[in-house]
């Protein structure tokens, strides 16, 4: 067998530049082209930057920022996903000064902890998301806060346009820090990668180009802007091929159908959560969506029928990624054209100037090809490590610059990668590894199981015995005993979950993702069904 290391290609061109140098390139390759726009929102008109007027307004708002702000200055973003949060990242790019990209749903503790963690001198906070009074909250905790000295208003951005004056001059270099972007949290306290501009332009740069889009398309902005998606993949990946980039109110499918429709949309961001409602809203059968060319997934399992649904109602390429905060996004990705069977059970091939190895849990020696182990990157593309936390940043990289990503995962015959779950998440029963991402693989195929979250729970013989927990979807009924009998037909005999739960919903995390340590707690206090 052959050693499971994954080499990206290394002649494609790395660009030596800030984000906010490569806008300029953008201005100067396509200054009249539409380079931002949000349609529609709320009771706001139709807004749109060309690229020129896109570095103009940026730089109106680095002139105002720089009254307050300085290169290596942390400001905080506390806003919803807007057109001007990105005139933000590419005014605070211009000074130098890095960004701490905050979740809108966050808990005043979490928000107290963030801004704390990052020593935020500053932050730009809307008033409200989804019902919550985000000034109110800031509030309550800023008296512990002693590093936070100016606030500002989102809302008030064209106020902070109108105060900027004479374009401040360039600060700092393409290797200076620009974004701090919290881990998700799942398994513990979030941590503050930090990301250069270095990374975040070319890690932009090189998924827009696997993305097969020809330069000057039409992307739809459908992550959020405070996930590392947001401002790098999508806003520089499109400031990098000049594609103009269209940004998505809050999800409503017939709005979505619209957009794809009116804005000739040819590539974005998709789940099944968002497909299914667009393919089963009543207007779909009368909307034009045939400029899609190609869209992304990620996080997710991919199913058959996802995959036909996509293909036979959209008439797009569906593209699958594996990508982490501290990799500054995207570190693999399937191509346009491929196989179902890649799609389905591969994450694709290492993005260039990328390599990836396969690691032993205990021995730290390389693997070989089939076989599961800690998926470790050497990118240069990689954090520096996480804001004010040494330990966990020495923890991060290996003796040899990889960076432990703490997922596992093999890499097939035919050089893809494949994933199996987190090196976190592995159930130990009776000297056997368990890897809950097979058997949440194997429960997405039985029909109406919306999501599952698959765990450990403590056994005196065993160790940890596999546990199910299931949100069925809409109006579906889960019989318990038929799903155990359909994963018995497609998962070894020990693999089998011994406990099963049907819940309404999970314990999560401000991005949505199932927090299985806490999930775990609730079994360990609660009832489950159990089988011998």
């Amino acid at each position: 067998m052959s050693t499971a290391t994954l080499v990206g290609d290394s002649t494609t061109e790395i660009l030596n530049m800030t984000s906010f140098q490569l806008l300029e390139r953008a201005v100067a390759i396509a200054p009249d082209r539409i380079g931002l726009k949000q349609p529609f929102h709320l009771d706001e008109p139709d807004l749109d930057w060309t690229y020129a007027e896109f570095r103009s307004d940026a730089l109106k708002l680095a002139s105002f920022l720089a009254g307050h702000f300085g290169h290596g200055d942390r400001l905080a973003i506390w806003a919803p996903t807007r057109a001007h949060w990105f005139l933000y990242q590419l005014a605070a790019a211009h000074l130098g000064v890095i960004l701490v990209t905050l979740n809108p749903a966050l808990r005043p503790a979490e928000l107290e902890f963030m801004l704390a963690k990052s020593q935020a001198k500053g932050i730009i906070l809307d008033r409200a998301f989804r019902g919550s009074d985000m000034i109110a909250a800031l509030d309550s905790v800023r008296p512990s806060l002693p590093d936070l000295q100016h606030i500002l208003l989102f809302e008030e951005w064209r106020d902070h346009l109108e105060s900027g004056g004479d374009p401040p001059p360039a600060v700092g270099n393409p290797h200076d820090p620009a974004l701090i972007v919290f881990t998700s949290g799942t398994t513990g306290k979030p941590k503050g990668a930090i990301l250069s501009h270095y990374a975040a332009v070319n890690n932009a740069n090189l998924c827009a180009i696997r993305s097969g889009i020809k330069p000057g398309s039409v992307w739809l902005t459908t992550l959020p802007a405070f996930h590392v998606g947001g401002p790098v993949t999508n806003c520089l990946g499109a400031i990098s091929q000049q594609h103009t980039q269209v940004i998505m109110p809050p999800f409503e499918a017939g709005m979505i159908l619209e957009l794809i429709e009116r804005e000739r949309v040819n590539f974005m961001p998709l789940v099944p959560a968002m497909l299914i409602p667009m393919v089963e809203h009543p207007t779909f059968p009368e909307r034009d969506v045939s400029s899609l060319e190609a869209f992304m997934v990620g996080g997710t399992t991919i199913t058959p029928s996802f995959i036909a649904m996509a293909r036979e109602k959209l008439g797009a390429d569906i593209q699958v990624i594996y990508g982490q905060t501290e990799l500054c996004a995207e570190v693999t990705k399937t191509n346009r054209g491929d196989p179902d069977e890649v799609l389905l059970h591969t994450v694709g091939t290492p993005l260039p100037h990328t390599r990836l190895k396969i690691a032993d849990i205990a021995t730290r020696d390389t693997r070989e090809v089939g076989q599961v182990g800690e998926i470790c990157i050497k990118s240069p593309f990689a954090t520096s490590g996480y804001f004010g936390d040494t330990d966990a940043t020495e923890a991060l990289f290996d003796n040899e610059g990889y960076l432990c990503t703490g997922d596992l995962g093999f890499v097939t015959e035919d050089g893809k990668l494949r994933i199996t779950g987190r090196l976190k998440e592995v159930i130990i029963r009776g000297g056997e590894n368990v890897y809950p991402r097979e058997i949440e693989d194997a429960l997405a195929e039985y029909p109406g199981i919306a999501e599952s979250a698959v765990i450990g729970l403590p056994h005196e013989r065993w160790g940890e015995e596999v546990a199910a927990v299931l949100r069925p979807a809409e109006g579906v009924t889960i019989d318990v005993d038929a799903v155990r009998s359909f994963i018995e037909q497609r998962i070894s005999r020990f693999k089998v979950p011994k406990h099963w739960k049907v819940v309404n919903d999970f314990p999560r995390n401000p991005s949505g993702k199932i927090q299985k340590f806490a999930l775990r707690e609730q079994l360990v206090a609660g009832d489950v069904e159990h089988s011998d």
